[in-house]
Order: C-alpha cells, then sequence, then structure tokens
C-alpha cells in the first residue's frame, strides 16, 4: 500500500514537472512568435514611410512639372527652391539642409514613435547623401540625390565592409 501511495506521488510529480515544462515551452514559442511579428510589423512600417518619403519628393518634382519650371515656389506655406531639373533644394541659410529635407520628405511623421535623425550629410559635385538613422540606430535611411532622389533603408550589416 505504501508502496503503491508513493507510486502514485511519483507519477503526479512527473505529470507536474511534464506540465511545467510544457507551458515554458509555449511561453517561449509564444515570445519568440510575437518578437518576430513587432519586428515584421517594424520593418514594414519602416518600408512604407520610405516609400511614402519618395512619393512625397517626387510630389515637389511633380509640381515642377505642372507649374511651368519654376525657381521657386511656396507650397504648403514654405518657400521652397528648385533645381534646374525640378528637385527641391533644401536651403537654409543659404547651405543645404538634410534635416529640412527629412521634414519635407517625412512631414514630421515618425516611425513607431522612433524619430529619424541625422547622422552626416556628404556632397559631391552632381549630388548630395544625407544618411539618417532610426531605431537602435542600427538602421540607416539614405536620401540621395544625383539626377533625381532616392530614398532607401540599408541596415548596419549592409554598411559594413
Amino acid at each position: 500500500m505504501r508502496q503503491a501511495q508513493a507510486d502514485i506521488r511519483h507519477l503526479n510529480w512527473i505529470r507536474y514537472l511534464v506540465g511545467s515544462a510544457l507551458v515554458i515551452l509555449l511561453m517561449a514559442i509564444f515570445l519568440r512568435t510575437s518578437d518576430s511579428i513587432d519586428n515584421n510589423a517594424e520593418r514594414t512600417a519602416l518600408a512604407a514611410t520610405v516609400r511614402g518619403m519618395q512619393e512625397q519628393l517626387n510630389q515637389y518634382h511633380n509640381y515642377w512639372m505642372v507649374n511651368k519650371q519654376p525657381k521657386s515656389a511656396t507650397i504648403a506655406g514654405r518657400d521652397l527652391q528648385f533645381d534646374n531639373k525640378g528637385w527641391i533644394v533644401p536651403l537654409n541659410n543659404g547651405k543645404y539642409d538634410c534635416n529640412l529635407l527629412l521634414e519635407l520628405a517625412l512631414k514630421g511623421k515618425k516611425v513607431f514613435g522612433k524619430p529619424i535623425k541625422l547622422l552626416y550629410s556628404v556632397g559631391w559635385k552632381d549630388g548630395r547623401s544625407c544618411l539618417y538613422t532610426w531605431g537602435d540606430e542600427s538602421t540607416y535611411i539614405e536620401i540621395e540625390k544625383r539626377v533625381s532622389y532616392t530614398v532607401s533603408v540599408k541596415k548596419l550589416s549592409q554598411t559594413k565592409n
């Protein structure tokens, strides 16, 4: 009889351990899946934001084409300059301003509540590149102007050589 009670206790203990292990396993799977969902949502939101930035810069160019190619215009209360190909030139006190370019392209939006901050700006004879950081600063957004503006996203692993 005592042996039977001891066997039942051991069996109950094993059931408890197996049940606990199963619950812990399910929680780990759920947490891993929810992190993956969050990462996918952030990537999707960032991609949509970058597309929106590109579209906004293209809209300024379309304005220039439709309105007889002015050298400057006031759009939404802002005085904007255009280059000879119709792309905006974000000038602040006569200097190219990447923060102004970001403001014009992004219109004050944030991605998942995280700001986009200027990292650096590089200019050359026929163009300019503005590189911004986002989130944990391993994600970069680049707005590059050669013939036209292009907006792209890069991860830190893509920028290392």
